[in-house]
C-alpha cells in the first residue's frame, strides 16, 4: 500500500470520460442544484446557533450547547461557499488543525503535533458514526482516497482531544464524524468540470423518497488529472537526468455510494479507489521512474438501527465491515 507498483497507464481515457460527462450534462439540461440554499448561519440568533444538533461528542444526538466538548461543525453550506473539494480542504479551516501533502497522501496534524511517517492513525475518522480508518495502517484517508464526494456531506463534526473513552483506538487527537445527506429533495444531478493539466471530473447523483417512505441516495463519480511536470533541482545531473519528473503527479479516483434509510434502519455501501503517481522518488526509487505510484482501494458496508422503545428508553445498534486492498507491489531502489 505504500510502495510503487507497475507502470501507470496513459491518461487519455480521462478526456473521453470528461467529454461523455459534459454530453450527459447537456442532454439532461445541465447540473441541477444540489439542494436548496440553507439559511445563512451569520443571520441566526445566538439561541439558534446553540441549538444546533451534534452527534459525535457523546455518540447520541444532542444540542451543541449541551455537548461535553467543544464541537466544531462544518455544514454543507460551508462546503459549497468555500469550494472545498476534499475533507482535507474543510479540515484546514478548523482552528488547531493543519494539513500538508507530500504529493502522495494528505496528512493531518493537531495542536502542533504530526508524527512523521504516521498516516493519521491518531485521528478517528467516522462516517455516520461508523469507523472508516483502514485495517492495515489505521489510516484516516482525507484526500481523494476518502469514500465520499463533498456533495454527499451534510456536515462534518470535529471533536478535539482524546475520545478513546467512548470510541476506543485512534481517537487520540480527535474524532472526525462525516454525516451524509439524505436523498429526499435531491432529484437527479449530473455535473462535470474540467481544469488545467488534463483534469476532469464527472458526477451523477440520484436521491428520492420511495412510495413506502424509504429514503434512497445513489451517487457515482470519477476524477482524473495528469498533473504538472515538476522540477527537482537536487536530482538534476548532467547526462543522467534533467531533474524533471515527467507525468508523475497524476491522480485518478472513482467513488460509488448508496444509502437506504427507512423507519430507523440505515443501510450504506461505499466503494472508492485511487491511483496516485509519486514524483518525489520516495523510498529510494530511481528518479523519474514511470512505475512510481501508490494505489488504494476500499469497500465499506454499514448498517445501523435506531428505535425509541419508550419515552425513556432507546435502542441503537451498529454494524460495519471495511475492506482495504491494493495491487501487487514492486519497486526499484535508486542506483
Amino acid at each position: 500500500m505504500r510502495r510503487p507498483v507497475t507502470p501507470a497507464p496513459r491518461l487519455g481515457p480521462q478526456r473521453r470520460f470528461a467529454g461523455l460527462a459534459v454530453a450527459a450534462a447537456l442532454a439532461l439540461g445541465g447540473s441541477c442544484p444540489l439542494q436548496a440554499a440553507e439559511d445563512d448561519l451569520t443571520s441566526l440568533p445566538l439561541e439558534a446557533l446553540l441549538g444546533l444538533t451534534v452527534f459525535s461528542a457523546s455518540k447520541f444526538e444532542q444540542k451543541i450547547s449541551d455537548a461535553p466538548s467543544a464541537v466544531t461543525v462544518i455544514t454543507a453550506a460551508d462546503i459549497r461557499t468555500f469550494g472545498y473539494r476534499t475533507i482535507a480542504d474543510a479540515l484546514r479551516s478548523i482552528r488547531g488543525l493543519y494539513v500538508f501533502n507530500d504529493r502522495n497522501y494528505d496528512y493531518l496534524g493537531a495542536r502542533g503535533f504530526q508524527r512523521p511517517g504516521d498516516y493519521n492513525s491518531r485521528i478517528l475518522l467516522l462516517v455516520d458514526g461508523q469507523r472508516v480508518n483502514d485495517g492495515i495502517y489505521d489510516q484516516a484517508q482525507i484526500g481523494r482516497d476518502f469514500l465520499l464526494d463533498p456533495e454527499l456531506i451534510e456536515r462534518i463534526e470535529y471533536v478535539p482531544g482524546p475520545g478513546s473513552a467512548i470510541y476506543g483506538g485512534n481517537a487520540f487527537f480527535g474524532v472526525i464524524n462525516v454525516i451524509t445527506r439524505n436523498g429526499v429533495g435531491l432529484g437527479a444531478v449530473v455535473a462535470s468540470e474540467t481544469a488545467s493539466h488534463r483534469t476532469a471530473r464527472g458526477q451523477v447523483m440520484v436521491g428520492k423518497r420511495l412510495d413506502n417512505g424509504a429514503d434512497l441516495l445513489l451517487a457515482a463519480s470519477k476524477y482524473g488529472s495528469r498533473g504538472p511536470n515538476l522540477l527537482f533541482p537536487e536530482f538534476a545531473e548532467p547526462e543522467v537526468s534533467d531533474g524533471i519528473a515527467h507525468g508523475l503527479d497524476f491522480e485518478r479516483s472513482e467513488r460509488y455510494f448508496a444509502k437506504l434509510r427507512h423507519e430507523g434502519l440505515t443501510l450504506s455501501l461505499g466503494y472508492a479507489n485511487r491511483l496516485k503517481g509519486i514524483p518525489t522518488a520516495s523510498y529510494g526509487q530511481v528518479f523519474d521512474d514511470p512505475r512510481s505510484r501508490t494505489g488504494d482501494e476500499q469497500t465499506w458496508v454499514a448498517a445501523s438501527l435506531d428505535r425509541n422503545l419508550s419515552d425513556t428508553l432507546a435502542l441503537s445498534a451498529n454494524l460495519s465491515v471495511a475492506i482495504a486492498t491494493t495491487a501487487p507491489m514492486s519497486w526499484t531502489t535508486r542506483r
